[in-house]
Formats: C-alpha cells, structure tokens, sequence
C-alpha cells in the first residue's frame, strides 16, 4: 500500500517516518515475552498514537475535527486499559475486576463509534446531530453484543459461546459491520489517503479480534498484539497525512427510520446477553449492574429517538399532505395549462386551469391529440418541438410562438415549455406548460408599430420610410421601373402653430396626413420625417410624369379649406421630386429630394421643384456657409453698413438705418439674404445681433460728437424675432445706450409683423420695456404680414416703413399707389411718422411728396455704405435733427 504522494512535503516525510517507526515498534511486540513489560510497550505506542492524532489536528487543520478528538480520545482510553492490565499482571491490584481492565476498552469502543458516525453523517444535513446520535446507538450496540459475547465465550465452557460455529457467528457479524462502515467511508472520502489508512486500521483490528476470538482463553498468538498495534499506527499515519484535511461531500443520507430501525434492534438485544450472564455467572455481580445500566441508558437514548421520529415522521405527514393541498390549489388556479402528453402528443392530464384559459373541460381534452387544436400554420412547428423532446428524456424544451384555439374558435398566441419525464414511473409522459401569451404578442406588435411609425399621424417615420426607400431601390434595380421621391415642407406652419396653438398644430398634421394618404395609390407609402415635413415614395412608375400627376392631387387637396378652432385656414406646400437612377443610394435619393425641397420653399408658396445636379452644388455651398458662421463673429467677420434716410421735403440726412454685411475671408462680402436665414437655423442671430445693437450704437455715438450741436442723427437697428424675445434684450440695449452715450431717444428698434404672432401679451409686454427705456419703435416691411392696418393702433409704433413692394410700383399701378397712399395717410392720422422704403427713381419721389410722405431711403438716394464713407457723407450733406425722425406723435 502506498501511503504517501510522490512529493516530499514536510507532513508527508513525517507520515513516512510515522509509518516505519510504527511498525518496526509493533513487530518489536513479538521480542517482549514479559506480559507486563508488554502491556506497557503497549501502552506507549498508544499514548504516543493519541498524540500524534492531536499534533496532526493542530498541522493539518481540518474543516471538522470533532471524529479526530473522539478517536485521540478513544487511543487515550486503550492506553488507560494498557496500564491496568499491566498492574493486573504485576498482581498490585488483587482486588480489579475485569471491568475495572477492559472498562476503558469499552468507553474506547464508544469513543471510536461516535468517530465513524461523525465521519459517515452528512455534514450538510440540517439535522446531522440526530445521525451523530443514530450511529453512535448503532455502533454501541454492536460493540455491547460483541463484548458481551466475548465474555460469555470466555468465562462459560461448552457452551453455546464456545462453539466454533458461534465464534465464525460473531466474525462475521464483525465483518459485514466493518465491509457497511467501509463503503459508507469510501462513499464520502474516496480518494483520500487518510481514510484509507483508518479503514486499514479498522480491517487489522477485526482480524485482531477475530484470532483473540477464534483462540483459547489466554492462548491467543502473540502476532495478533502486531495486528493491534500495527491498526493503532495505521491510524497515526491517517492523522497526520495532509489528506486527514479533505472533506468530500457524501453521496446519500443514511435515512432516519432504518437507522433507528438497527439500533433498536441491536439494543433489544443487549438486555438478553445481560440476562445469560445472568444464568451462566460469567461475570461479577459488579459488572453486570454495569452493563445492565449502560444498556438501560442506551435503551432509554434510542426509545427517546424513536419517539423524536414518531414525532418527526407525524410532521412530515402533515407537511406533505399541506404541500400536496398547496399543489392542488396552485394548480387549479394557475394562469398556465399543464398537460401531459404521450410521444404522439396525446393528451394523458390536463390541469384545471385549461378550463380558464382555453376554456376546454380538462377532462373531455384526455384522450385528444393536442395537434388537432393548434393553427395549421404552426403544426409543423409543434411536432419539430414535441419530436426534439422526446428524443431527449429529461430534456426540456420552449416552443415557439405556437397558436392553440379555444372553445370559442379563437387562436390565442401561447408559449409552451416542455419536460421530457417519460422515465419518471409517476408521470411517464412529456410535461407541456401552456402559457398564453396573447396580449403579451399584440403589445409587442404595437411597440413594433410605434417604433417604425408616427404617434400623431399614424404614417410610417423616418426609418421606415428610410427602409422602403432602400427596399424599393432594390426592387428597381432589378425590375428597372421609375422610382420617385418627394420632399413636402409646409408653408408658414409655425405661424399657424403659434397664433392658434400646439392643439391646432397636431390637427393640422393630422388633416395633411390624411390627405396626402388619399391622393396616394395603395402601394405608395406617406411619412412624416418629423415636424411639418413629410415624405412619399412612388414606386413602379410607367413613366416620370406619374409622378408629378400625384403632385398635382396633392396641391389640390392642399387647396381646400381646413377647419380649425372654427375658422378656414388654407395650407401650401413646397415639394422637392428627385427620382433614382442607376447607382443612386438611399441617402443620396432623400438628400436629392430636400435639396429640391429647399428650392421650392426659396421660390415662393405652393411650388415644387424637380432635382437638378446643380442643385446639389448649391445645397453644398450652403451647408459650407453655415459651417463657416461657426466662430465668424469671434473672427471679426462681421461688418455694418449705414444706409442714410433723408427728409423729403428738407432733403436732409435724418438718420441712418445699420445693416449687417458678412465679410467671408474666401467668398468677399456676403449679402444678408444669404447668410441671415442661417444665423436664424443655428439660433446664431441672438449674439450677431447684440452685437449689431452696440456697435450700430458706438457708431451713431462718434458720427453725433462729429456733428454741430443739436444736429443729433437717429440710429435704426433691425430686431429678429429671437432676439426680440430674448429675456437679456432689455439689458442689452441698455449697456449699448450708456457705453455710446447717446440717447435712447435717438435709437429706433425695427421689428417685423411677424414678432406680434404666437404670444400677443408677451410681445406686448416687452414693447413696453422698450418705450420705457426711450427707444423708438418702427414697424418694418409693413403692408406684407398678417393683420397689416390692425397693429398700427394696438402696438403704438412710432414710426411705419412701407415695404418697397409698394413704393416700387406706385408710378406704374394705381391701385399700389392708393394702397400706398392709404398707408400714409392713415399714419399721418394717428401720428406716425412713415418712412419710403427702396426708393429707386424721381418719378417715386415726387409720388411721395405728393402723398405728403415725410421720409424715404433707398438707391435713389445712396446705397448702405461702410462707415467711413458715411462720415465723408455726413461731413458734405446738409442734416437735419434726428428729432424730425423720432419725435413723439
């Protein structure tokens, strides 16, 4: 046998040296004829044996030592007994009686009972205390009956005790105990080397025992006290090995009821052995008190664990029969269908639930075959899943989404999860749980829906509407049919948004969705890309005037009046159309469509554009404009020039209006029109245009400290609709007012029509901020908005600008001239100053001052110039006061 592992680890070696001292000490046994000198040799090694187990608990330090002290313990003890039967044979004693020498024997056969108990239990059992006490009852037991039979087969002659049969009787029983210890061992510590060397130590003690059984009284060889010494080395060298540390799980508890079972019996059969010492006077009466009282205690501790169980075993009935109540309830209220089924997916049980959920009577559904109840459509499916299942027992499996109709002769959407227990004797059959999953499938279906189409309009979005176009570009490429794209931006949506509200605003989408869908063929797809912006796909086009005919549906159907908030608004749209051609991509064929968009919407209302390659290169140079306004200012980029506006009747200089140019560093001087929509798209225009205000500011400052006294000139700056409704605007003008040193008087704020729509009261309340700093207020462009006439009187402006629209044709068109004529004389009416805008030609001129128009600008007179012509300009005109401009009505 070997004992070690080919590594020299410190323990190891000294398992080693253990072992060979060991047993050159036992076979020393066989030189020692004296029996004193005997029993002491033998009572050395099984001291130095008990400490040796203690010095491998303190080495090794396993996880559970309690059996390693039981056994160190049970070592001590036999050394105890070792002593006494020295004094015994040195005759210092007389008086001993046998129990007195093998007394500790006994105590040593108990303490190496509860070892093997604790080492056979299962650790991981809740109640490992009651297995500990269990076996121990067994052991002792046994090793009673044994003792007891070694007694009466030693002290009674001719006797039953003393046949051969008898004693090949009490080996066996000896061993088949040592052979069910043995492989309880092996099944929780195989492969450890420690419990080997324990069960060698077990197997040379039953031989032991077995020759001093089979021997004559007193006449036992001398070699079986090298079996007993070799067994207590053996079992040195298991306490000391690093094995001894190792704790492996046990494979299957020792049950309760055949545990108390063995030790009832061999307990019920100690007292029979005590009443035959009786009869044949084989020990003192001492000793049989003894032994009559150890058995009555152990009786006692097993009648208490029989009780203990009976207890145990009535609460285990009635948790089982409250688990199978549990089971039966949550069964029958469950909101899943179990079913049994056979291989051909016949139905063997059907739980009660099926009754709720398919609304099928469980027992009518036995003896069906489940198949006959799915969609034809997901038969195929389910006999795929079922077969897959029984292929495999213990397996388990989950469906697809499987379609089962109900009594009703609904299909309700369910999911089905299988377990293979044919080899289970109390099912014998596949376990399917039916769950329905139908309103789980139609939320999903919604999310789907929501995730590729509009909330308000219903429309596909902009990644479906991506995806189709992708889709259908494949579907051209291989049909080669014409395929179209069409941009669609509403005209003037945010006005109506904000004068009517968000509310109106949704109905509004929700009308042109629905219009645009009904000039569509059922083919074509509508989308809303977000905003007012919609888009359509044509597909399989004849030919590309199909195209624009869908075009035309939908700028008639926009035509016609749309209720809203009990009043008829009229839509126009601007549409952009490019079609595919051989290479295009998707990106390309959207990006072609909104750069034909933009075109229409910059042409006018109510127009669409078909997609030019050109075009491309002007939505190119655009996206390139706005990428440089990025930092321009910071740049210095910026510049303003000064238009003056003269008094017609003095023909004098009586104010200058700021307007802004853009200097590009690349492209030279930028036109407003070009780059001011884009200040407007980053929300730039707010910081340009404080900007504008201090500098247009500074500059009237200087040009008023140039001039003589009294000549103070009016500055006019344009406002935007975002910085107008910017809360820092008020402060702004401010700090620009003191740091020029002019007076507020002498700064007039242009705003457009458009600043009053959305929210009337902030617009009005702000309008009041400005005329409580002083500053002037000049309706610019007016005649072209909304309400025109209605605002003059209600916003209080100091000063009206007539759109050159109207002064351009006043030479040309009479009802323009009484149009204009109307503007000015109203005006004069309620005392607002009125200012000509782009006055080209004298013909204009005379016009004006024949309507009695105070004041005009425009190329007639000069065109906007940087500042230092204006001071030239300023240094050689004749000026007026800017009073004459900006007085109070």
């Amino acid at each position: 046998m070997v004992l070690t592992s080919p590594e020299g680890t410190l323990q190891e070696r000294v398992t080693r040296r253990v072992f060979v001292v060991g047993i050159v000490a036992a076979l020393l046994q066989l030189a020692i004829t004296n029996d004193v000198v005997r029993a002491l040799f033998s009572f050395v090694i099984n001291a130095s044996v008990a400490g040796l187990i203690v010095y491998g608990i303190k080495r090794n330090r396993p996880e559970r030592s309690a059996q390693w002290w039981l056994i160190s313990g049970g070592m001590a003890l036999l050394a105890v007994s070792n002593l006494a039967w020295a004094a015994e044979f040195a005759e210092m004693f007389p008086d001993w009686t046998d129990m007195a020498m093998n007394g500790p024997k006994l105590l040593a056969s108990f303490a190496f009972s509860a070892a093997v108990a604790l080492f056979v239990s299962r650790w991981s059992d809740d109640r490992r205390i009651d297995t500990v006490i269990d076996v121990t009852l067994i052991m002792a037991g046994i090793a009673l009956i044994l003792w007891q039979w070694a007694m009466l087969a030693t002290t009674s002659q001719n006797t039953v005790f003393d046949q051969p049969a008898t004693r090949t009787l009490l080996i066996a029983g000896v061993v088949v105990t040592m052979v069910f210890m043995g492989v309880r061992l092996f099944t929780r510590w195989a492969g450890a080397l420690s419990m080997v060397a324990l069960l060698a130590a077990g197997g040379l003690a039953v031989v032991a025992q077995a020759v001093l059984t089979f021997s004559e009284p007193g006449q036992a060889p001398r070699w079986s006290d090298v079996l007993w010494l070799s067994s207590a080395v053996l079992v040195a060298v298991a306490a000391v090995h690093p094995s001894m540390a190792v704790h492996l799980p046990v494979t299957q508890p020792w049950r309760a009821a055949p545990r108390l079972i063995t030790a009832g019996a061999l307990l019920l059969a100690n007292p029979v052995f005590v009443w035959l010492h009786l009869l044949q006077d084989s020990a003192s009466r001492n000793t049989i008190l003894a032994l009559a009282a150890l058995v009555a205690a152990l009786t006692l501790i097993g009648l208490w664990r029989l009780g203990a169980l009976m207890i145990d075993l009535e609460q285990a009935r009635a948790a089982v029969s409250d688990s199978e109540q549990r089971f039966r309830s949550l069964v029958q209220h469950a909101s899943d269908v179990t079913v049994v089924l056979d291989r051909d997916a016949k139905v063997t049980y059907a739980s009660p639930s099926a009754a709720k959920v398919l609304g099928y009577d469980p027992q009518l559904l036995v003896g069906q075959n489940l198949a006959d109840h799915i969609n034809p459509e997901d038969v195929d499916s389910f006999r795929r899943f079922l077969s897959s299942c029984v292929e495999r027992p213990g397996s388990e499996r989950i469906t697809p989404d499987v379609r089962i109709r109900n009594s009703t002769g609904r299909y309700r959407a369910t999911e089905m999860v299988a377990s293979n227990l044919s080899d289970d004797p109390g099912i014998s059959g596949i376990v399917v749980t039916i769950r329905d999953i139908t309103d789980r499938v139609a939320f999903e279906t919604q999310l789907r829906h929501m995730a590729s189409h509009d909330d308000l309009t219903g429309l596909a979005n902009r990644v479906l509407f991506s995806d189709r176009v992708s889709h259908g570009l494949a579907r051209n490429a291989r049909q080669r049919s014409e395929m179209a794209v069409i941009f669609i931006d509403l005209d003037d949506f945010k006005t109506i948004n904000d004068s009517l509200g968000h509310l109106a605003g949704d109905e509004l989408l929700r009308i042109v969705a629905d219009r645009l869908e009904a000039s569509l063929r059922a083919a074509d797809t509508a989308a809303r890309l977000g905003g007012d912006e919609f888009g359509i796909l044509l597909e399989d086009l004849a030919e590309p005037d199909d195209a624009l005919v869908t075009v035309d549906r939908i700028l008639a159907a926009f035509r016609l009046p749309i209720m809203l908030e009990e009043r008829p608004v009229t839509v126009s749209a601007a549409l952009g159309i490019a079609f595919s051609a051989p290479g295009t991509t998707t990106e390309d064929l959207l990006r072609n469509a909104d750069t034909a968009m933009f075109r229409a919407k910059a042409a006018g209302k109510g127009r669409y554009e078909l997609f030019e390659p050109e075009m491309h290169q002007a939505a190119r140079s655009r996206f390139d404009l706005k990428s440089d306004l990025e930092g321009a200012l910071d740049r210095k980029e910026f510049v303003l020039h000064y238009q003056p506006i003269f008094d017609l009747e003095k023909e004098s200089i009586v104010g200058l209006e700021a307007l802004l140019r853009w200097q590009h560093p690349k492209r030279g001087l930028v036109m407003p029109d070009a780059f001011i929509p884009l200040l407007e798209e980053t929300g730039l225009i707010v910081q340009v245009g404080r900007w504008v205000v201090h500098e247009a500011c500074r500059m009237a400052g200087i040009w008023q400290q140039l001039g003589s006294e009294g000549k103070q000139l009016a500055m006019s700056v344009n406002l935007s609709v975002k910085q107008f409704r910017h809360p820092d605007l008020i402060r702004d003008v401010s700090v620009a007012l003191r740091n020029a040193g002019i007076s507020a008087s002498d700064l007039i704020m242009e705003i457009t029509e458009s600043v009053f729509l959305g929210d009337t009261d902030a617009a009005l309340l702000q309008l009041d901020r400005l005329r409580e700093l002083g500053v002037r207020l000049a309706i610019d462009d007016f005649g072209t908005g909304y309400s025109a006439l209605s605002y003059l009187q209600r916003f209080r402006a100091d000063i009206v600008k007539v759109d050159k629209s109207f002064v351009s044709t006043l030479d040309a068109d009479d009802s323009e001239r009484a149009l204009t004529q109307g503007i000015v004389t109203l005006a004069k009416a309620l005392g607002i100053r009125t200012v000509a805008e782009g006055v080209e030609r004298e013909a204009q001129v005379t016009d004006l001052r024949d309507m009695e128009c105070p004041f005009a600008q425009g190329f007639f007179f000069t065109k906007a110039l940087p500042e230092g012509e204006i001071a030239e300009l300023l240094a050689g005109h004749p000026s007026a006061s800017g009073g004459e401009l900006t007085s109070a009505r």
